[in-house]
């Protein structure tokens, strides 16, 4: 056994060792060896594909009742036509079409080829010449999966609380079945559109793509698994003429333990639901940007800009928030005049006399970009675009004088894709920051009565269909624009979404009075990595004033305010950030947390590790109430065989360990004061 004293900074005493816990020695969990690891892909893999052409074949991947029929029933009278192809990028797509009674019903997959995923999803037309029997309980995704003695593991969404993204698990028994859903309407707001169905050495993880109102269920059915989710609730006769989609679908399959299929997934994510950048590759991490309230006006941009250059403060974007807009200027969040004025898209010259060129050009010419914030889908009554465009809005008494812009009418969507493109290319804008304060669903439930009989949840779909229209012919008529995806923070986390943009505010927690609670933005953001890899955290500086505050509100992107003391503080924190968020869109482990009722109580410790380097970093939590002041971490994801060093990033000390007694033996850390938090980097020698 070697162990090692370190003196840390503050008079801090840490006791960094590395002992024998009585930890069995073996592969260690989370690395099956390279050559292993890959054997297990190639098997999950085949596994997928085996699944979906077997799901296709016999009819068992989707479902939906059309008037008085059940799917069998459809099938049996219905002529089916089947397709497989290649995309030209290696992947495998499969098509399946079922004609009756003047409707066709088709289904496209995608197994992807260097993933074990399939991703599908559904569409209706009725090619007849009057309206279709009433189609109902339509599931994207109605199949199973073998999997036995089975555990589901799925996590809390977006409600602008302490235990936003709390993960839970629930054991599959008996006939009961694990309901999740969304509410209001917005997708990651009530559950998060994915969950994991995990069994003894194998699972799947499941993805909802739809940016509305979904249900699922996962039930256990002898010894397999169900999974039945889509729409909350469909009953639709199709007009003359008319089609529709339904929400996508996406199973990875995996081989090995709940950490080997979250690394799959967020490896999925990054490859195939991530958005380019200007030189179209996938992004990799998300910028730090300095936050500013949209009422600022030019000329407090420009210092804020001049101050950070003149104090070396890093920073990537410029972010530019709401109020910028409308007659009346606002002083802050907190001030409703910003509210009262969405819908008005037009700038507040006496703010912005010259438009945010000026802004812009700046930014450009110092290798940065700008970020302005838009809320399109929601407009007040007292303004100039409800009193001019009041026909393309959604109304309700229970909603007061905030009304939804009808994207569900394709005039008004061409209208505000029309309007915004054209802002932003004239501005410079090189993020959009789409956000989105309200539930939708009572709107589109309205709208569906006034449509008569047999129209539910069209209004929704037509709605869906176009939003993902105009968020892509956004970034088509702008090349290298990307997509900031807010809706009152991580409201809208659907995979669907996740092509198109990523989320650089992840919680309204943080601006619900609740700015120094580091330990909940930990919480939130960790444990939101573990399904995916791209998002940002922050605070106002005030709220990141200790390197523990910093450290709990990092993700992969940060935004902050700019310090207004202690410049070489903050460069510090900045450098040691940049480069850990490069590692952050590697494998990830939480090794040690609280559940939601005691993250306050227990260390947490969380790493991050480049799967092909095997550079990585751990980054260590004491809260104020933990009493642990020793804790001993076994690292996963490691080469048993190969020799680490690691460094503290706190003081710059060193040790040298092999990956199997890092593994196996473990960690050992002691942080003697409440509210301490460490960074370890560790590489391969």
């Amino acid at each position: 056994m070697k162990k090692r004293l370190f003196s840390l900074a503050m008079v801090v005493i840490m006791l960094f060792g590395l002992c024998s816990c009585g930890r069995t020695s073996g592969v260690p969990s989370g690395e099956t060896g390279r050559d292993d690891g890959k054997a297990a892909d190639n098997a999950a893999a085949e596994t997928a594909r085996l699944w979906i052409e077997d799901r296709i074949g016999n009819d068992a991947l989707f479902s939906f009742r059309y008037g008085s029929l059940s799917f069998g029933e459809i099938v049996s009278r219905a002529e089916k036509k089947t397709g497989k192809s290649e995309d030209g990028n290696g992947n495998t797509v499969y098509t399946v079409e079922y004609l009756f009674d003047g409707v066709k019903a088709t289904c496209t997959a995608l197994l992807y080829g260097n993933s074990a995923a399939v991703d599908w999803v559904c569409g209706f037309e009725n090619t007849g010449n009057a309206d279709s029997q009433p189609i109902t309980g339509i599931y994207a995704a109605d199949t199973v999966v073998d999997i036995t003695d089975a555990e589901v593991n799925y996590a809390n969404g977006s409600n602008g609380r302490a235990d936003d993204f709390s993960l839970m698990s629930k054991k599959l028994t008996g006939d009961a079945a694990l309901e999740l859903s969304s509410t209001g309407g917005r997708s990651s707001q009530g559950h998060m559109p994915y969950f994991d169905i995990l069994g003894s050495d194998s699972g799947v993880i499941a993805a909802v793509g739809w940016t509305g109102q979904w249900t699922a269920s996962v039930k256990r059915e002898g010894d397999s698994v169900r999974i039945r989710a889509g729409m909350t609730k469909t009953d639709i006769a199709l007009h003359a003429g008319e089609s529709i989609r339904t929400p996508s679908f996406v199973l990875t399959f995996f081989e090995g333990d709940a950490d080997a299929g979250h690394n799959a997934f967020r490896r999925l994510i990054l490859n195939e639901y991530t958005p380019s950048d200007g030189d179209g590759k996938k992004l990799r991490y998300l910028p730090l940007t300095i936050n500013n309230w949209g009422s600022s006006g030019t000329e407090k941009l420009l210092a804020t800009v001049e101050t950070a250059k003149r104090f070396g403060v890093e920073f990537d974007v410029l972010w530019v928030d709401a109020g910028w807009y409308g007659h009346r200027a606002s002083a802050d969040t907190y001030d409703d005049a910003w509210s009262q004025q969405v819908g008005d898209w037009f700038i507040n010259e006496n703010l912005y006399p010259n438009g945010f060129s000026p802004v812009s050009d700046v930014l450009h010419g110092d290798g940065k970009g700008l970020l302005l914030w838009f809320e399109p889908e929601r407009v007040r009554k007292d303004t100039e675009t409800y009193r001019k465009y009041g026909r393309f809005v959604l109304e309700t008494p229970a909603m007061g004088d905030t009304c939804l812009w009808n994207f569900a009418d394709s005039d008004a969507a061409e209208y505000m894709t029309a309007l915004i493109s054209t802002f932003i290319k004239n501005n410079g804008i090189d993020w959009y920051r789409q956000d989105f304060n309200c539930d939708p669903l009572l709107f589109w439930q309205l709208e569906d009565d006034r449509q008569g009989f047999h129209r539910e949840g069209i209004t929704e779909i037509k709605y869906i269909t176009n939003l993902y229209r105009y968020l892509d012919t956004l970034i088509g008529q702008n090349p290298g624009l990307l997509i900031d995806n807010c809706a009152s923070g991580g409201r809208r986390l659907d995979i669907e979404m996740m092509k198109r943009s990523v989320p650089l505010w992840r919680s309204d927690y943080y601006v619900s009075g609740n700015v120094t609670d580091s330990d909940s933005a930990r919480s939130i953001g960790y444990n939101l990595s573990y399904w995916l890899p791209l998002s940002c955290g922050g605070s106002t500086t005030d709220g990141l004033g200790t390197s523990y505050d910093f450290r709990c509100a990092m993700g992969s992107g940060m935004t902050v305010d700019i310090p207004v003391s202690d410049f070489g503080w903050w460069s510090r924190r900045v450098d040691e950030y940049f480069r850990i968020r490069k590692l952050m869109s590697g494998d990830y482990y939480i090794l040690s947390q609280g559940n939601v009722t005691n993250y306050t109580k227990k260390n947490a410790c969380y790493e991050y590790i480049d799967p092909e380097s095997r550079e990585g970093c751990l980054i260590l939590f004491r809260p104020e109430g933990s009493l642990a002041e020793k804790q001993t971490f076994y690292l996963k994801g490691l080469d048993p065989d190969a020799v680490y060093t690691l460094r503290v990033s706190d003081n710059g000390e060193e040790i040298t360990a092999s990956g199997k007694v890092l593994s196996d033996d473990g960690l050992t850390v002691s942080m003697n004061q409440p509210r301490m938090s460490l960074v370890i980097f560790f590489s391969k020698k």
